[in-house]
């Protein structure tokens, strides 16, 4: 039987938390900030739809096939490897630095926004995707690497900056498919990017 990766009452609430972000961040930011969130929205909202669609929605509910794991030493292996990663490729563009402009709340609502929809697309819809149809580890080296592949779209072309966001991407995925939930890669991928 495939392992799949499950929603939590926690991914859904974030997610929920999130696509409400979305109208605080059209009523305070500017329409290109509007725009950036409204587009992290559908990421986030197509990754539950294609799982639901695609028979790879797995819900806590659902029986577990192991041991329930704590995901706090999860997020610190998520956490440590990131910025460790961090520390040798220069930091990326869209850090929260270059997007506090005059309103540092809207800044921080779309770091969580934009944080919280890639997870949601990328580890909830992709990688269970991947799971169903190869091994773990090609799943998870799949995922990171279109992980990366978005990434060469949002941030342009460096070989540095790619393989950075590739290895995170395969880090967040090899953590929640041990975890069995999106819930790791959610907050590590939050606090990434609001430090």
């Amino acid at each position: 039987m495939v392992r799949l990766v499950k929603q939590t009452p926690f991914s859904y609430a974030v997610t929920a938390l999130s696509v409400a972000l979305l109208v605080y961040i059209s009523a305070a930011g500017d329409a290109t900030m509007t725009t950036d969130a409204l587009i992290a929205v559908v990421l986030a909202v197509s990754g539950l739809v294609l799982s639901q669609a695609g028979g790879l929605m797995k819900t806590e509910s659902e029986p577990q096939e192991r041991e329930a794991v704590s995901a706090a030493p999860w997020v610190v292996i998520d956490l440590l490897v990131i910025f460790s990663l961090n520390y040798f490729v220069p930091r990326v563009p869209l850090s929260l630095v270059s997007l506090i402009g005059s309103n540092l709340n809207v800044g921080i609502a779309f770091q969580v926004l934009e944080a919280v929809a890639e997870e949601q697309f990328f580890r909830g819809f992709f990688l269970n995707f991947f799971l169903s149809r190869v091994d773990p580890y090609t799943a998870i080296v799949a995922d990171g690497a279109l992980f990366g592949v978005y990434h060469f779209f949002v941030y342009g072309y460096s070989p540095n900056l790619i393989v950075l966001v590739m290895m995170a991407g395969m880090v967040l995925a090899y953590s929640d498919w041990r975890l069995g939930n999106i819930d790791a890669s959610m907050i590590a991928h939050v606090l990434n990017n609001l430090f």
